[in-house]
Parts: structure tokens; C-alpha cells; sequence
């Protein structure tokens, strides 16, 4: 790992930072504190967070949310997608990791014993979930604290083949292990260093096998010639893979992006061609495909799922009304609306619909 970090020197003590360097020297990663911080190139901050950590999903008027919460806990990716909205946020790449995890704490259990129903919550919006574990050691962690949650769901969600932490896990607890899924062929072009197909499935056999519930995110699904049968083959390597009844939820969602963000994603796609389909500029000032394209993708991978692997708790992400009502698998134009079961000790039972 070519990263260096710098650390506030104030941390001195704090149980979570220490951690975090032993495991730097140990896969020495040079340290100095902030003070001596160089701008420019690969680095790692190591910072408290001064605002919140829990945020709800920034979802959009007039789009369906999931009420999605995310734990704001690590800032910004190394692995390099070329689509990720992250690239439009920092211009200098930095990756700050927060260590004041007991207030973190404060405020789901503040979330916990509010008059909120169930929720999920996850980390993978800001950051890759599982990247930086073997520095961090936080899904050890968070998934030992949401074991004691009788309302909230951990999504841990990643597009890596990290498994080294489930071994120190006794019980998964309230946990799901979500990874992003694409073609081969989106994969290695447009998803940096992220882990290839056959990686990720593994990985989420092995967590599935641990007592882990899985959960896949199709987004965002990509057209291009030969996407179909491609698309069809992942879900079919997917069914391969998780056993039957082991997967909590699949979400699909299409290309989306800002227009400002074009000309930049232009110079950071390798297969720049995928930029010039049909798109068309929605309500929340996005670009998205044409609303028939789109139709026909949720289309197609509804039928991929229904067909291979039978009964599984589908949603579109940020997608309007309109959209769902012409996809009646998805639901009548409603929010997801799941309704979470906790899942004890000795029963697979983590959610229904």
C-alpha cells in the first residue's frame, strides 16, 4: 500500500488510533503527525469527527428512498471507480479515518432508543466498508456492538474480497455483508482496484457460510452491447455461489451522474463509449438513461432474478414513482418497506417483507 498517513498528535492514547497504528507498522506504512502533512500524492488522515456520524441517505424530492442512514466514519475510497460521485468531492484524493468511535456509539444508541422503527445503517456510502479494515479493525467492532440492537441493521457493504475479520466474529449478530456486483467486463475497466467477480462471490459464500446474511447491489448496471446475457451470467454465478434463503436483499439501480461531472468522467472511464448512450437530465439534476432504457434494464434483471433465484426482496435506488408503478416485483410505486426481524441466536430468520 503506497499510502502514508498523518495523525492528529492528540490521539495519543486513544484505543481505536492505537490500533490503527500498530497495524500501520505492521504493514509499514509510515506515520508523522499532522503537523508535518504534505499535500500531494497517496494519504491517510487520522482525525475525531467534529460533526455527526449518522446522516440519513441523501435522497432526493420526488425520487423513492430506501430511509437508508449512513455512518460517516471514513471519508473517500482508494479503490478508484470511474463513475463514483466521491471523485467529484476531493480534489486531493485524501482519505481521513475517524477514531472517536465511542461517540459514534452514543448516537446509534441514541437511534436505537428513539421512536424510530427498525433501520439500516451502513458505512459504504463515503467509503468502501471493508478497504481499510485491515487497518482500522472497525467491522470487528461495529458488527460486536449492533449484536445488542433489537431495531437497527448493520449493512456492511464492499466491492473487496476482505474475510479476514469474520474469523474474530462469534455470532453475526444483526449484521448483512452486501457487495457491489457487476459484468467482468464493467469490472475491469471501470472499477480501479476493486476485487473481480469470482472474488467477491466467494467472499460472500464464505461470510454466508459463517452465519452472515448477504445482501447485493447491481448498481449502477450499464448498457452496452451483450450487457443482457452478461448481466443474466452474474446473477447465475450468484446463485451459484449463496446458498438459497442466505440472501437479505438485492438493489439495482443505472448510470447516473451530475452533469459537471461528465467531461471529468470522460478522462477517468477507459471505456468512455458507455458516456454516450441515451441520457437524459432528471428532476434531481442528474443524468440518467432515457426512462424506456431504464424500464428495460429493471425489466430484464427482475426477470434474471425472479427466474434464478426465485423469491428475494428487490428495490430500485433513487428511482421515481413512476418507475416503480411499471414494475409491479418492486412494489405499487411504494418505498421498499421492509420489515425487519431481528435475528437471535440458533435462527436464520433476519428480515421478511
Amino acid at each position: 500500500m503506497s499510502y502514508r498517513i498523518f495523525y492528529d498528535s492528540s490521539l495519543a492514547g486513544n484505543p481505536y488510533f492505537e490500533k490503527i497504528m500498530e497495524n500501520a507498522r505492521a504493514h509499514s506504512i509510515p506515520a508523522r503527525p499532522l503537523e508535518k502533512y504534505i499535500k500531494g500524492g497517496k494519504n491517510i488522515i487520522i482525525s475525531e469527527n467534529k460533526g455527526d456520524f449518522i446522516k440519513k441517505c441523501p435522497g432526493t424530492r420526488d425520487f423513492i428512498c430506501c430511509d437508508y442512514y449512513i455512518i460517516d466514519l471514513i471519508f473517500n475510497c482508494p479503490l478508484g471507480c470511474s463513475y463514483c460521485f466521491l471523485n467529484a468531492y476531493s480534489e486531493s484524493g485524501d482519505i481521513i479515518i475517524y477514531t472517536n468511535l465511542d461517540r459514534l456509539f452514543e448516537e446509534i444508541s441514541a437511534l436505537e432508543n428513539s421512536s424510530k422503527g427498525p433501520y439500516r445503517i451502513g458505512t459504504g456510502e463515503y467509503s468502501d466498508s471493508l478497504c481499510l479494515d485491515f487497518l482500522t479493525g472497525y467491522s470487528l467492532e461495529l458488527v460486536n456492538f449492533f449484536s445488542g440492537m433489537k431495531k437497527g441493521i448493520l449493512e456492511l457493504k464492499t466491492k473487496t474480497a476482505e474475510t479476514r475479520w469474520i474469523e474474530k466474529i462469534k455470532h453475526p449478530g444483526n449484521t448483512v455483508v452486501s457487495w457491489s456486483l457487476n459484468t467482468p467486463k464493467i469490472i475491469d475497466s471501470e472499477e480501479g482496484a476493486s476485487a473481480s467477480l469470482a472474488e467477491r462471490l466467494e467472499a460472500a459464500a464464505l461470510c454466508s457460510g459463517k452465519g452472515f446474511m448477504a445482501g447485493f447491489h447491481f448498481d449502477p448496471v450499464m448498457v452496452y452491447p451483450g450487457w443482457e446475457e452478461e448481466y443474466r451470467q452474474v446473477v447465475k454465478d450468484l446463485a451459484g455461489a449463496v446458498p438459497a434463503g442466505r440472501t437479505a436483499w438485492i438493489s439495482i439501480g443505472t448510470l447516473r451522474f451530475s452533469p459537471a461531472w461528465k467531461d471529468a468522467m470522460k478522462d477517468r472511464f477507459k471505456n468512455a463509449q458507455l458516456l454516450y448512450e441515451d441520457f437524459v437530465l432528471c428532476p434531481d439534476g442528474k443524468m440518467r438513461y432515457q426512462k424506456k432504457i431504464r424500464l428495460d434494464i429493471y425489466g430484464k434483471m427482475l426477470q434474471y432474478i425472479n427466474e434464478i433465484l426465485g423469491p428475494v426482496p428487490v428495490y430500485l435506488c433513487m428511482e421515481p414513482p413512476y418507475i416503480w408503478k411499471k414494475l409491479p416485483s418492486c412494489g405499487a410505486g411504494k418505498a421498499p418497506g421492509f420489515s425487519f426481524g431481528i435475528r437471535r441466536k440458533g435462527s436464520n430468520n433476519l428480515l421478511s417483507r
